[in-house]
């Protein structure tokens, strides 16, 4: 998602919620992001791959940040770099 909010600043301002609702207008059209989100992220913490305390709305804030940082440059080591340090933090500790 970060990488394709890069590219489409629409996508960015809406996870970021400049006003409109993604979520909303995605189920207009069938989609349900949010819910697929939100499989995703069960399915990680199922897998033992994602903290157990995390919840939907920490993943769409943290992709929203990493889109946020991405504003105002287009440098791909940037981008890949906030997107190391959001997966480092939601991975569990052993």
């Amino acid at each position: 998602m970060v990488q394709e909010g890069a590219l489409d600043h629409g996508l960015a301002e809406a996870l970021a919620g400049g006003g409109y609702d993604v979520a909303a207008s995605a189920e207009r059209t069938g989609h349900d992001v949010m819910g697929a989100l939100r499989e995703l992220l069960t399915a990680a913490q199922r897998a033992g791959a994602v903290r157990d305390d995390t919840e939907v709305a920490d993943v769409k804030a943290l992709i929203a940040g990493c889109l946020a940082r991405e504003r105002g440059t287009t440098d791909a080591v940037v981008r890949r770099r906030m997107i190391e340090v959001v997966c480092e933090g939601l991975r569990t500790r052993s």
